[in-house]
């Protein structure tokens, strides 16, 4: 909303809706992180439930960079603790995972070696030899068979890793993809739209609406050869 309102000239609208955001994010962070701190929890209240944190991904799609730096790095040293044969699972409610879902964590990991392990874990069931259909998005991490969804148009989210789908970040809060920060502040990119010079955020826009048109028509194809 604070972006939409920005756009449409409405600052002050934008502003208000941006420190909204921020104090939800902090909220958020105090009721969600475990209580030793170690890792977020599935459910409020019960540190002993964690998860895969994917939808973080889209923060990172969009440019927002509003999760702090250190929640990322927080989930990082997290995963290779619980990290299974095949995978580290979706969540503590089963011991199945999601392929599309773990190229995301792959694509915001903040380490090279948990970005690796993510990825070398599909990589793994994939080439087990206990599956003899068509890829399966959805898989035991324990046993690496393949639970029933099969040739799903979700792999296109295998391509999130793939280069100029993300924004690169540099800095802070300065570097979110919003008009305004919580401070009022405009960013870079706002500034470069007010004073006709916006080429390289519409450039960016454009990027990454083909990457995800790229997305959307290669996991069309893949489910037609597979079936």
């Amino acid at each position: 909303m604070a972006e939409i309102a920005c756009i449409m000239g409405n600052h002050a609208q934008s502003e208000n809706y941006t420190s909204i955001a921020y104090s939800y994010v902090n909220q958020w962070a105090g009721l969600a992180t475990a209580t030793g701190g170690q890792h977020l929890t599935l459910n409020y209240g019960n540190s002993s439930s964690w998860g895969l944190s994917y939808n973080l991904y889209a923060d990172r799609l969009l440019g927002f960079n509003m999760f702090p730096q250190a929640i990322y790095q927080m989930q990082d040293a997290w995963y290779p603790s619980v990290l299974q044969t095949f995978g580290v699972p979706l969540d503590t409610r089963h011991m199945y995972t999601k392929t599309d879902w773990v190229i995301w964590m792959a694509a915001i990991a903040t380490r090279s070696t948990t970005r690796d392990m993510f990825i070398g874990s599909i990589y793994n069931f994939i080439a087990n030899g206990k599956n003899d259909v068509p890829f399966s998005d959805w898989y035991d991490t324990i046993t690496g068979a393949h639970q029933g969804f099969r040739a799903r148009p979700v792999v296109g989210g295998h391509l999130a890793l793939m280069k100029g789908v993300l924004p690169t970040v540099s800095g802070g809060t300065n570097a979110s993809g919003t008009c305004f920060t919580a401070s009022g502040t405009l960013t870079g990119e706002t500034q470069a739209i007010e004073t006709g010079n916006g080429n390289a955020a519409a450039h960016r826009r454009v990027l990454q609406a083909n990457a995800w048109l790229i997305v959307m028509l290669t996991s069309i194809l893949l489910r037609w050869t597979i079936l």
